[in-house]
């Protein structure tokens, strides 16, 4: 599953068992297939088919040459799975993901199974066809869709058919008893004689998308996992329900039904730079351009950088010279449009701006005030854009930019203030629209956010939200900015859209439905993934919110919030069966579909939360908002 380096033809040869639980399955047709490349969900390639033996068997031999970047998936449809002769189950449909066409051979083995299919689900859903076994991409996003095979690999051993307690490199902790818990939920319909069955159709009932979604019951197990992966907060309790007393895949996280279905893995983030102490307590994560993920604000410990299936890829203290190093608790990662990573620190005496160059280890570090910092974004010319959190005194918006030509930039910035104060509080996260090139400071400390319109002529404006404080904004792919509010308390917290053209009209407010428990509690982030829809850091409740503004109508406003029937949001089970989202700050979505998170707490400070957002382009700069790659 390393990148793919090698673009000559494969032919072929695999082998291999389909089982449903415990029995193998006769007479199910076995495919073999190579990945769409002309769009999303788009046909594969079919590269040789067969029919599974009595014991379950089956062999694929020369089947037709496929290339990388191309993806290999195997897929069994139909069959026995030990019932009377002549059954041929129709729900059943069950995937494993291969990987690089170059990387499967003669010797391949794979075991097809619950445990390879919701592996497979969760971390393709962005690629795949709800309505067929299509699994493909657009000819912009290879890189995307062979980073989503690995995460499925990351997760389950597909030559066993069991899930990893630990991720290949060993610094992420995969939930086994959790993807246990989740195949157990298909065998019931599995090992039955038909999706008539009661068990498929208490199966398939149960898995069928939100009613608001408009979106038909899944006719199979392959999408009723599908559909488990995309919206995981639905029906959980009736789903868990359908477990058999003795299920098949073990240990499982016992008999309650946990929050919600999603797959979080969690990583530890190395250590910090005196070589002992780990690296705890991050405040923000970016993705780059190749999907490697970047952590600050953990003590001492510079820039930390993870790959994108979680490999810790910085040493012991992460990258940076010594003063990114030991800065005082840096704040907002940026990515700009030449790879450069972005922070800055909270130094009361006159924070930083750190440039961070990947290629040659390179730091550059500005001191371009007495003020503490915090937010940092880059506009779409890949001007450095900075913002000012302290408590007392003016805030400032500052502007660096790139000496032209150059990976330098200006090492006197340009500071903009307002006739007033800047948001009382500060702004601890920065957006730019790199479409427009507007500026939005959401205020910690007074309700409003500030705006300051290209091109900077006139004064810094502020738009008032009826939140007490307002935190984070993101752009959506119709221009409107949506704004977090970050009151604490059951359902306290709303969203804000302004709409895309007129800055200084009131907000849209969005708040939880009436009745719901603590989806809305001090949301923080905000993330918009390829599909337009809306996650956010719900920080007090522990919980990842979505929201999808193209459905539903929430408070007579269009749009809905995906919660769990109790009215939360989503938190990955651990093996424990307990949450691994604990006081979640930043998020970031990477063009695998793939959510990260980061912990305020805890001893795994980074969560990767898998199935439930879109593929997305993931650096900012770009100005791609709320579509995919």
């Amino acid at each position: 599953m390393t990148p793919f380096t090698d673009t000559a033809p494969q032919s072929l040869s695999i082998k291999g068992t389909a089982f449903g639980g415990q029995p193998p399955v006769s007479g199910s047709t076995i495919t073999l297939y190579a990945t769409g490349s002309t769009g999303y969900g788009s046909n594969p390639s079919g590269l040789g088919s067969t029919t599974t033996d009595a014991s379950g068997n089956f062999q694929i031999s020369n089947a037709p040459s496929c290339a990388d970047p191309q993806q290999v998936y195997i897929v069994a449809t139909g069959g026995n799975p030990g019932l009377t002769a002549g059954t041929d189950n129709n729900a059943l449909t069950l995937v494993a993901a291969l990987g690089n066409c170059s990387s499967v051979s003669p010797s391949t083995h794979v075991v097809i199974n619950e445990v390879t299919t919701i592996a497979a689900a969760y971390a393709l859903s962005g690629f795949a066809s709800r309505t067929s076994i299509n699994i493909g991409t657009s000819s912009t996003n290879p890189t995307g869709l062979q980073h989503a095979f690995q995460n499925a690999a990351n997760i389950v051993d597909v030559s066993a058919g069991l899930p990893r307690a630990t991720t290949p490199e060993g610094n992420g902790t995969v939930p086994a008893n959790v993807i246990n818990s989740l195949a157990d939920i298909l065998e019931s319909c599995v090992n039955s004689a038909s999706r008539t069955s009661p068990t498929c159709t208490t199966l398939l009932s149960n898995a069928q998308p939100p009613a608001v979604t408009g979106i038909a019951a899944p006719q199979n197990t392959w999408q009723a996992a599908l559909d488990m992966a995309q919206y995981p907060g639905n029906n959980t309790a009736s789903l868990f329900a359908t477990i058999l007393a003795t299920p098949s895949f073990q240990p499982t996280i016992g008999s309650t039904a946990p929050n919600d279905l999603s797959i979080g893995i969690t990583y530890t983030a190395g250590l910090g730079n005196d070589g002992t102490t780990a690296a705890v307590a991050p405040w923000g994560i970016a993705a780059d351009a190749n999907d490697n993920i970047w952590v600050s604000g953990a003590t001492k410990t510079g820039l930390i950088e993870l790959s994108s299936t979680g490999a810790l890829l910085s040493p012991n203290g992460g990258w940076g010279n010594s003063a990114l190093q030991n800065a005082n608790f840096t704040h907002q990662v940026a990515v700009d449009r030449k790879g450069n990573i972005w922070t800055v620190d909270s130094a009361a005496s006159g924070g930083n701006i750190y440039q961070y160059k990947p290629g040659s280890a390179a730091t550059t570090v500005t001191t371009p005030g007495t003020l503490a910092l915090a937010g940092v974004a880059v506009d779409g010319s890949n001007n450095i854009w900075y913002s000012t959190k302290s408590s007392s005194g003016t805030q400032i918006f500052g502007q660096l930019a790139y000496n032209s030509g150059t990976d330098t930039f200006a090492t006197t910035p340009t500071v903009f203030t307002s006739s007033n104060v800047i948001g009382t509080g500060g702004v601890y996260a920065l957006t730019v629209d790199a479409v427009t090139g507007n500026v939005w400071g959401p205020s910690q400390g007074a309700g409003i956010t500030n705006y300051f319109l290209s091109p900077y002529t006139a004064p810094v404006e502020s738009v008032t939200t009826s939140g007490a404080t307002n935190y984070a904004a993101a752009i959506d792919k119709s221009g409107n900015t949506w704004i977090t509010n970050t009151v604490t308390g059951g359902n306290n917290s709303s969203i804000f859209m302004v709409t895309h053209g007129n800055p200084s009209g009131s907000p849209v407010a969005y708040s939880a439905p009436a009745g719901t428990a603590l989806g809305l509690d001090g949301l923080r982030s905000i993330a918009i993934d390829g599909n337009n829809r809306i996650f956010l850091n719900a920080y007090n409740a522990n919980t990842i919110v979505e929201f999808d503004p193209a459905i539903g109508t929430t408070g007579g406003n269009p749009g809905t919030f995906l919660l769990t029937a109790s009215g939360n949001g989503f938190n990955p089970s651990s093996n424990a069966a307990t949450g691994v989202i604990s006081s979640d700050r930043t998020s970031t979505i990477d063009a695998s579909g793939a959510l990260w998170t980061v912990n305020a707490s805890g001893t795994q400070p980074v969560v990767q939360v898998l199935g439930i957002a879109a593929p997305t382009v993931s650096v900012l700069a770009l100005g791609k908002y709320g579509v995919r790659p």
